[in-house]
């Protein structure tokens, strides 16, 4: 069941819902969200516009104002899925375990073993640096770390 409360510092002009969504009280009209990675909407007062967070919206109106030293935290790190039961306050070493549990950040060796060795390989025969990580399906970043011998398959 979908629930709204008025967003903090916005009374009066604008409410977020336990879903994710944010409304208009002037006009009763859903704000158009938008974003890449994380999804914002522009909230407006007396001509002033200030794009904000939906996912800090929702803990805000329904959990309280962040408190020092914490972060706002998708609970399955899906940046687009601000339902508040996906939502909380959290540390930043609480983010980094999310991101490892649900698969989001990868930990162990950079590189399977035996790809330094191809890397140099194939380098030695003109492939460049971007061609070499789509061939390996790693981030070309690291191809050049290699080629100076630093080792990037144990960490």
């Amino acid at each position: 069941m979908e629930m709204w409360k008025p967003i903090p510092g916005y009374e009066g002009y604008y409410e977020v819902s336990n879903l994710g969504r944010v409304r208009s009280l002037r006009g009763g009209k859903l704000l158009k969200l938008n974003g890449v990675r994380y999804i914002h909407v522009a909230l407006q007062i007396d001509g002033v516009r200030e794009d904000r967070s939906v996912h800090k919206l929702v803990l805000a109106a329904f959990v309280g104002p962040c408190p020092i030293g914490m972060l706002a935290l998708h609970r399955d790190d899906v940046k687009k899925n601000n339902v508040l039961s996906n939502l909380r306050y959290g540390t930043a070493e609480d983010n980094c375990a999310d991101a490892t549990k649900n698969g989001a950040r990868r930990r162990g060796p950079w590189l399977p073993v035996g790809h330094e060795d191809r890397v140099k390989d194939l380098a030695r025969f003109g492939v460049s640096a971007t061609q070499i990580g789509a061939y390996l399906n790693i981030n070309r970043g690291i191809v050049p770390r290699i080629l100076k011998g630093e080792l990037y398959g144990h960490r």
